[in-house]
């Protein structure tokens, strides 16, 4: 069985700004994972397409990706992680812990480009593609 990783925005960002096709690169590795997103994710993307066309692009490529929601047991979750986070001084930003709650919800493993990720107890988190 295939694992499933949620893309956090940085990775699209990341090669977004260097003109490239996030989609491309996931392509190449689709024989070895399942490739999901959720509404933090895409909002966080999305909102700084500034062309109509490149716009629609990228929202019919993140419909192609299987969608982990925030139901009601994502937002208890955040709700017991985040407070930890603050006692122990890691402060962590509202889109990167609903993301989290997601990828854990769903048994999947985040990719990312950011290191605050690292902190969230329970998370798998990977940096780059073995």
């Amino acid at each position: 069985m295939k694992e499933l990783l949620l893309f956090d925005s940085s990775f699209f960002i990341r090669i977004l700004r260097a003109r490239g096709d996030p989609f491309n690169f996931l392509s190449q590795h689709q024989d070895r994972y399942n490739f999901a997103t959720c509404g933090a994710v895409m909002v966080e993307v999305l909102q700084g397409i500034r062309s109509p066309q490149a716009l629609t692009d990228l929202e019919s490529k993140f419909e192609q990706m299987i969608y982990l929601p925030t139901d009601k047991s994502t937002w208890q979750l955040i709700q017991k992680t985040s407070p930890g986070l603050l006692r122990a001084g890691l402060p962590t930003a509202m889109p990167d812990l609903i993301i989290a709650g997601c990828a854990i919800a769903a048994d999947a493993t985040v990719f990312t480009y950011d290191s605050d990720f690292d902190q969230i107890p329970d998370l798998k988190v990977i940096h780059s593609f073995a």
